[in-house]
């Protein structure tokens, strides 16, 4: 894994450190399974999908993410956007001054929409996706490495995951990116079981 950028991002690292090797996600892996609690990434993630209602009234198990998802690559999408601005606004000189809209990108937590109204969270999309743009324009020419680092960051989940519709409207693509950019909750999905 030491040449695959999402995990990297998954794992917290910057761009240009080095990566590990493939054998610790089987080690971690098998140390989950062989534990007193193997269904502990489960439960965590049953407990998130209980308190934002993203799959209310849906009760079936599956093996792995499938049935989540449509519902975790939007969410997992708005959280990689919000938390690639904010790590621009944090890092990169003036990029405060850029208004955006789609979100208090101040406020603790996910943005404040009704999670299990489509139109709703497809608004929130083309919105984040617009202030991503919105802030990679005005960013442009940066010459520190972690500044740098930080914009390159924000250009790939911007792109990995969204369309242009023929509405002129962003939306989230039905499939998934070569080399995609991995979430902590797509990850803990996968590796707790597959």
């Amino acid at each position: 894994m030491t040449d695959r950028i999402g995990w990297k991002v998954a794992c917290g690292l910057a761009l240009d450190e080095e990566g590990f090797d493939y054998s610790v996600l089987t080690y971690w892996r098998t140390r989950l399974r062989n534990s007193h609690r193997p269904e502990r990434i489960f439960e965590a993630v049953r407990s998130v999908i209980e308190a934002t209602g993203v799959l209310k009234g849906k009760t079936r198990r599956a093996l792995d993410s499938t049935l989540l998802d449509d519902a975790v690559a939007t969410q997992d999408t708005i959280t990689q956007l919000v938390a690639a601005i904010r790590r621009v606004r944090r890092i990169v000189p003036g990029a405060r001054e850029v208004t955006l809209v789609a979100h208090d990108y101040d406020a603790a937590g996910k943005p404040l929409i009704a999670w299990d109204d489509e139109v709703a969270r497809g608004e929130l999309v083309n919105a984040l996706v617009t202030d991503a743009l919105r802030r990679l324009d005005a960013c442009a020419e940066v010459e520190h490495p972690e500044s740098a680092s930080a914009i390159g960051l924000l250009a790939l989940v911007a792109g990995q995951d969204v369309e242009l519709s023929d509405d002129g409207r962003w939306r989230i693509v039905r499939g998934v990116a070569k080399d995609r950019i991995i979430s902590v909750l797509g990850t803990f999905v996968f590796l707790g079981r597959g």
